[in-house]
């Protein structure tokens, strides 16, 4: 029988290596001509029409190789992210397991990372970045950090 607290510690272990790794890629890069999604690094700005909390740093860093890494304010995390064209299909996400008891910041993570797992569509404009469960349902806005 496998000590599932072994295999959880082991599953972080892998996860944060995998996102220490994709953190060395391109995390410079900048939205192309044709505005796209995949390169840079993306700070939240707010979620469902709320400002995200101050001193809180949110990311959100789409790979090539279909994954997404970033903060969610206080845990790291790492999961599938499938772009095509503007939709998506974002994979349940691995994260760290710290607790932040800043007022505040342990909901709106639990809130990031559900509306981020619900989203299937986006659009970027410029420097924005808006996405949500449906083509103009927005619940997540970035910037380019």
């Amino acid at each position: 029988m496998v000590n599932s607290g072994h295999w959880c510690l082991r599953t972080a272990a892998v996860a944060l290596a995998g996102m220490t790794l994709s953190a060395c890629g391109n995390t410079t890069g900048t939205v192309g001509p044709t505005g796209t999604l995949i390169g840079p690094t993306w700070r939240l700005v707010s979620i469902e029409g709320r400002a995200a909390i101050p001193g809180t740093s949110v990311t959100a860093v789409f790979g090539e190789n279909d994954r997404i890494a970033g903060s969610a304010g206080c845990n790291r995390y790492l999961g599938g992210a499938v772009v095509r064209g503007e939709t998506l299909a974002v994979s349940p996400m691995a994260t760290t397991m710290m607790n932040c008891g800043a007022v505040g910041v342990m909901p709106q993570e639990y809130a990031y990372l559900a509306a981020l797992q619900g989203a299937t569509a986006y659009r970027i404009s410029g420097s924005r970045l808006e996405m949500g469960p449906a083509p103009r349902a927005v619940t997540l806005v970035f910037e380019l950090d």
